[in-house]
């Protein structure tokens, strides 16, 4: 995280404390002060709050376009830019910086015409790196090299460092993104010149740390040189702890230990994890603190230490979904308060309407007073009782849409903790599995834990989205295969899966039967039916037609024999195995029929007939 400068830190607090006076000597004497501060003593400012940052930022606005300062205002508002993309509003962001930008161009201040546009390119870079566009990490990447331009021709090295390094950081997204190495050779190199440009003490030192840092990530994800990595992430911890930056040591420390675990050495990978959630204890961050569990859990399962792992792992999971309510929370409220501003205005405008319709009649009408009051009288008991009527109305509305909140977060908390205990049970079956030594029982085991886990992702699915009653079947069944085909071993980028889906949602308990259907059907295809298969194939059909539903499951395995299937009973599953007798139970709750097809392919189709419609 990029830290302020102390030029718009001075400017920002001096606006805040200082102009309550008015006094346009003492702000000029305080600009040219400002102006003289020297760029290298930036990492001498602690980071102040987004929200201290934009209250100082919108008052210093203020003053300055009251003063008539262009350059003040510019400052003004690439600080408002800075902690708005800090709090996540990138668009609005956006915005502040453009104008700010024009502001430097009109008035011919190069340095910081460089300086808006590293900030500009750091916004598009959240938007591009968050969504994965590469329309916006372009947009992001030409600011970049306009802010090096800038910098080389008036020969401002602190500048042009942190020039490079906001542009390496882009390109690295980009190599992400389009998976094209040619971004990661682009990254390393700005890296490599920014890091000689900062000499061997630093003479950018509000980038040196940062650099250390990115470089240290090409190295392991493109170089995969760990050692390399290993030697740029110590010089970043020397020169944090140096400096005391407490947050980019939590960074320094959760790399580390993912280099080790690239390298295989799991005991030095916990110590790093240990470290990083302690500075994260330490910064009481919650963001952090989801990354500190993460780790520990990968790194107490590599070593074997399964309580240990499922301890932080549950953990993790807990903390993610608070900071995602927390989130979701934040943004009901963020809409609430803007639906009562408009409210509000609207009950304004309708009552200076009724204001100026009164003034007008009451002018026009002299000679008709009393029967204007009367009139007048009368209006307003209407008024009165049609206002009596809608505040009722607008209070039981109220109090149904609370309810109706109310219930639904009732629902989404339901189907939260029903997913916390499923995956609790997996946990505890996946355990288990270290105790036994039965292959057989083993398998059961597996087996079983494959049906919670189908069923939990029911529930997971319930409380991400609006709808808490119905599963989208597509989004389902894709999930529920590549758990199947990631948990028996198999490529997902050398396995045909297709899930098509005519009528994609269904109620919950219809889709509970069909997804313990589609696991013991697709389980059995990838046990049996792919040995010695080069292209393994798996189709699912999900379609309505006319009253009924059909579900086809079609693989190109080994033929299954349809005769041993059949001749087991009526029902095909009766008296077999146990996969078979539940699939049959679940077809006769479904009031299902099925069919098997064995030629070329294996196909099971399923018939049920369609849920009634409900208004």
């Amino acid at each position: 995280m990029k830290r302020w400068p102390r030029h718009l830190v001075i400017f920002l607090l001096a606006f805040s404390l200082g102009f309550n006076q008015s006094q346009a000597q003492q702000y000029n004497s305080l600009r040219d002060s400002m102006y003289r501060l020297d760029y290298r003593v930036r990492s001498g400012i602690p980071l102040l709050p987004p929200d201290t940052i934009l209250a100082y930022a919108q008052t210093a606005l203020s003053m300055a376009q009251r003063l008539g300062d262009r350059s003040g205002t510019a400052q003004a508002l690439i600080s408002e830019c800075i902690s708005l993309n800090r709090k996540g509003n990138s668009a609005d962001a956006l915005a502040l910086g453009l104008q700010a930008l024009k502001l430097f161009e009109d008035i011919g201040m190069d340095s910081l015409i460089a300086y808006s546009c590293i900030h500009i390119a750091q916004v598009y870079k959240d938007i591009g790196g968050d969504k994965m566009t590469a329309e916006y990490l372009n947009m992001g990447l030409d600011y970049c090299r306009r802010a090096r331009q800038v910098y080389t021709h008036i020969k401002y090295t602190n500048g042009l460092v942190g020039a490079l390094n906001e542009e390496g950081v882009i390109y690295r997204d980009m190599a992400i993104t389009s998976r094209n190495n040619l971004y990661y050779d682009s990254a390393f190199s700005d890296y490599v010149l920014a890091i000689r440009l900062s000499g061997p003490s630093g003479t950018s030192l509000a980038d040196l740390g940062h650099l250390y840092n990115n470089i240290s990530q090409i190295y392991t994800e493109y170089q995969k040189d760990y050692p390399a990595a290993l030697h740029y992430l110590q010089k970043a911890i020397d020169y944090n702890l140096h400096h005391n930056n407490i947050r980019s040591l939590s960074f320094n420390y959760s790399y580390i230990a993912h280099v080790y675990d690239k390298m295989g050495d799991r005991q030095r990978s916990l110590v790093y994890a240990l470290k990083t959630l302690a500075i994260a204890q330490q910064l009481r961050t919650p963001e952090r603190l989801v990354n500190a569990y993460g780790q520990l859990s990968e790194s107490y399962k590599y070593l074997g230490r399964y309580d240990s792992a499922l301890y932080y792992n549950t953990r993790y999971n807990a903390l993610s979904d608070s900071l995602a309510n927390l989130d979701k929370t934040k943004q009901i409220a963020d809409m609430q308060v803007k639906y009562e501003s408009v409210r509000k205005e609207s009950e304004i405008k309708s009552l200076n309407i009724e204001k100026a319709q009164f003034v007008g009649v009451r002018n026009a009408k002299n000679k008709q007073i009393f029967l204007l009051a009367a009139g007048l009288v009368a209006v307003f008991i209407i008024a009165g009782l049609l206002f009596w009527l809608y505040r009722r109305v607008n209070a039981q509305k109220k109090i149904i849409t609370r309810q109706s909140k109310q219930l639904e977060t009732m629902m989404k908390e339901l189907h939260h903790r029903v997913k916390n205990n499923l995956q609790i049970v997996t946990s505890l079956l996946n355990l288990q599995t270290y105790r036994l030594n039965d292959d057989e029982a083993i398998d059961a085991i597996r087996q079983s834990q494959q049906r919670v886990h189908a069923m939990s992702l029911i529930h997971q699915r319930l409380y991400k989205t609006d709808l808490s009653a119905f599963v989208n079947m597509k989004e389902y069944f894709t999930d529920l295969c590549e758990s199947l085909l990631s948990s028996y071993g198999f490529n997902r980028d050398r396995f045909d899966l297709r899930v098509s889906a005519q009528d994609e949602l269904l109620d919950v308990d219809k889709v509970l039967l069909l997804g313990l259907i589609v696991n013991e059907i697709v389980t059995n295809a990838l046990k049996y039916a792919y040995k010695g298969i080069a292209s393994p194939s798996l189709y699912i059909n999900y379609a309505g037609r006319e009253e009924n539903i059909i579900l086809s499951i079609t693989d190109n395995g080994k033929d299954w024999d349809g005769a041993q299937w059949r001749q087991e009973g009526p029902d095909f599953g009766a008296g077999g195995s146990f996969g078979k007798q539940l699939v049959s139970t679940l077809c006769r709750q479904l009031k299902a029929t099925q069919e098997l097809t064995v030629g070329n392919s294996t196909r099971f189709t399923f018939i049920f007939p369609r849920p009634a419609q409900t208004d």
